[in-house]
Parts: C-alpha cells; sequence; structure tokens
C-alpha cells in the first residue's frame, strides 16, 4: 500500500505546508514590527542627544566669542571681529554668523549662502526647519555693544541618522531572514514530520491496517502522542479480530467500547473544567499583577530596584521622578553615585558586602537632584534574589 498517492493523505500535505508558512510570516511579521520599533526608538533617541550635542557645541562657540568681542568693538577692530566669525563658521554644520552692533547693522559677516539681506536669509533658514538660530548679546559689564547670530545647521546630523537608520533596518531584516530560515526548518522537522506521520497512520487505520504503528520521532507531546495512537490502533485492531471472530465478543467489546467512550467523554469534561480553571486563575494572577505593579509605580515613597555589580539602577517608580526631576529613561542610564554624593563608585563594594551579611539596612543619606539641589534621605535597602540572580 502506497500512502503517498492517498488523495486525502496529499491534502493534509498540501495544509501542513501551508501551515508551515503561516507560521514563518506570523513570526516574520512580528520580529519585523518589534524590531523596526525599536530601530526608529533608537534613532529618535540618537536624533535628539546628538542634536543636543551640537546645540550645546555651537553655544559654548558662541558664549566663547560674545565674551571676547566687547574689546574688538570698542576698538572698531573689524579684522579680529572676523576673525571670530571665521573660528565659528570653521565649525562644521555653522553655516551662517554675523556681529551686529546695538542699532542693528552688521559689523562682519559669513554666510554659506548668497541673500540680498541677512533678514532674508534668516527667515529662510527658518522657513527650511533644519536650521536653529542662535543669539547671544555682547555686553561689557552692563553695557549693550551688541548681539551675535548663529545659524546651526541640522541637515547633515538627520541625514547620517536616517543612513544609520536603514542600515540597522537592513541588519535587522537579514536576522529575521536567516531566523526564518532556521525556524522553517526547525518547524518541518520536529512538528510536521510527527504530524505527517499521524495523518499516514490515521489513514491507515482507516483502511484497516493496524499492522504498522506510527514512527516515534521524538519524545516530546508528539510523540507521546505517537505513542498514544500506536497503542490506541493496537487495541482497536484486537478489538476488530475478536469482533469477527464471534458474535457474542462483539456485543461485549461494543459494550466496552461504550464504557470507554463515556469515560474518556468524563475525561475530557474534567480536562475542559481543569482547563477553564486553570485560565480563570491565570487572569486572576495577571489582574493582580497588573495592580501589584501599579501599586508599586504610583507609591508615595520612591523605590528602587539597582543591579549590585554596577550599582545602576534596573527600575525607578514614578516618585522617584517627581523627587529627583529626572526622566524615567534618563534614570535607568544612571546609577547610585549619580544621585547620591555618600556613595562614591569605589565604597560601593563595602556597603554591597555589608548588606549581603546582613539582608537589609536601613541608613540615612543624601541625594541630588537634577538641578543639583541636596537633600536629607532616610533609605531601607534589601537584597533579594529573582531566578537566581541578585
Amino acid at each position: 500500500m502506497n500512502d503517498n498517492k492517498d488523495p486525502a493523505f496529499i491534502g493534509q500535505g498540501r495544509r501542513f505546508r501551508g501551515l508551515r508558512f503561516k507560521f514563518v510570516i506570523a513570526v516574520s511579521l512580528l520580529l519585523l514590527l518589534i524590531l523596526g520599533a525599536t530601530a526608529i526608538h533608537e534613532s529618535i533617541s540618537e536624533q535628539k542627544i546628538l542634536q543636543n550635542n551640537q546645540m550645546e557645541k555651537a553655544r559654548a562657540l558662541g558664549e566663547f566669542v560674545a565674551l571676547s568681542s566687547p574689546e574688538a568693538i570698542y576698538a572698531f577692530d573689524i579684522t579680529t571681529l572676523d576673525r571670530f566669525i571665521q573660528q565659528i563658521t570653521g565649525v562644521s554644520d555653522i553655516n551662517f554668523a554675523e556681529i551686529r552692533n546695538t542699532k542693528g547693522f552688521a559689523m562682519t559677516t559669513f554666510s554659506a549662502q548668497s541673500s540680498e539681506s541677512t533678514t532674508e536669509l534668516l527667515a529662510g533658514l527658518k522657513a527650511k526647519g533644519d536650521f536653529s538660530i542662535l543669539r547671544f548679546p555682547i555686553k561689557d559689564e552692563e553695557v549693550a555693544l551688541g548681539e551675535l547670530i548663529v545659524a546651526v545647521d541640522h541637515t547633515r546630523l538627520h541625514q547620517l541618522i536616517r543612513q544609520n537608520l536603514w542600515t540597522q533596518l537592513l541588519i535587522y531584516l537579514f536576522i529575521i531572514l536567516v531566523l526564518d530560515l532556521v525556524l522553517f526548518f526547525i518547524f518541518s522537522i520536529n512538528v510536521l514530520r510527527p504530524l505527517q506521520s499521524l495523518v499516514q497512520g490515521a489513514n491507515r487505520v482507516a483502511q484497516a491496517d493496524f499492522k504498522q504503528p506510527v514512527e516515534v520521532l521524538s519524545d516530546d507531546e508528539l510523540g507521546h502522542l505517537a505513542k498514544s495512537f500506536n497503542a490506541m490502533m493496537q487495541e482497536i485492531g484486537a478489538d476488530r479480530e475478536q469482533l469477527v471472530s464471534t458474535n457474542t465478543r462483539m456485543i461485549m467489546e461494543i459494550e466496552e467500547r461504550k464504557k470507554a467512550e463515556a469515560l474518556l467523554n468524563q475525561h475530557r469534561l474534567h480536562l475542559e473544567q481543569e482547563v477553564e480553571q486553570r485560565t480563570a486563575d491565570l487572569q486572576t494572577s495577571n489582574e493582580a499583577l497588573k495592580v501589584t505593579q501599579n501599586t508599586v509605580d504610583n507609591a508615595a515613597v520612591p523605590i528602587f530596584w539597582i543591579d549590585p555589580d554596577s550599582a545602576s539602577f534596573i527600575y525607578v517608580n514614578n516618585r522617584v521622578c517627581q523627587v529627583l526631576g529626572y526622566e524615567h529613561t534618563e534614570l535607568l542610564q544612571m546609577a547610585v553615585p549619580d544621585i547620591d554624593p555618600n556613595f562614591p563608585q569605589d565604597r560601593w563594594s563595602d556597603h554591597l558586602a555589608d548588606l549581603r551579611s546582613k539582608g537589609s539596612q536601613s541608613f540615612e543619606t543624601s541625594h541630588r537632584t537634577k538641578g543639583g539641589r541636596v537633600f536629607p534621605v532616610e533609605v531601607t535597602a534589601y537584597l533579594t534574589e529573582v531566578q537566581g540572580k541578585e
């Protein structure tokens, strides 16, 4: 008998191949969404950081020139002012710089773009949106002598960020393709082969062939199912032989099968009840976990989770952000020495050893806010393990 030529088996094989592709496509879409969102988030964060660094560099240079210019303005030393402007415009991404007197007239100007007037140039830069205009007053003590105007071009930075984003997305796409191939073969070998073997066995049973058992390809749930199927097939074969041998025995076997079916139905109902109960318990546990998480997040006291090896913050609740003035993402990139002047990095190991010996501690120390204010606090520290990790 050739099972591969059975139309029912051919149809099942096509459905299994469809299942294989559906599984791979679903996993690919999920990974693509997760990794794509991660890449976009990292790109936005990187753009903010680089643009802030760019602006800080321009501000530092502008403030330096503004502080150095009063003497040259008093002396009407245009050469010195030109040299200052050249220092500013020599920095990449600064396309325009100008020193004006108190009447608004330009004393020296540099622009990488042509324009009929400085006013039109600044208006054009603002319209483009990829420029930032910085103004620095030039004073001699309290006497206003003029102002320095600097235009910072963000175009190159944005192009670099976009290029990095596309590169990262392409790398993620390549990783997804490799994972798809691995999952494709793993799913084919570990899931579809045992299922196809079971389908072949079911087709043999349908054709009254109880002699050839289903091949057991693994020792997992599918392997146990194949073993159970073989045991069931042997029992059915033995029952069939007995039914053919005598009508009386056939009646008895029918009654036994009815009882077995009733027992199976009872087990099935029992299993369904257990599944429903476990599902309800899981939902209850999830709700309790959400309540616990919400309670910790919105607790009235600051709560920190700290990596004992690096002293960096793993988790902080909303109260920590309110008290210290930092954003949640900023605190997760910081460590204890960043907010506690009494615990520098070289003292942390001694504190950790003491805490490990005692299990918990309460002590007084000080915390420093983002604005630099230092205030006293009382800290209660606990050392605990989660899945074997402190």
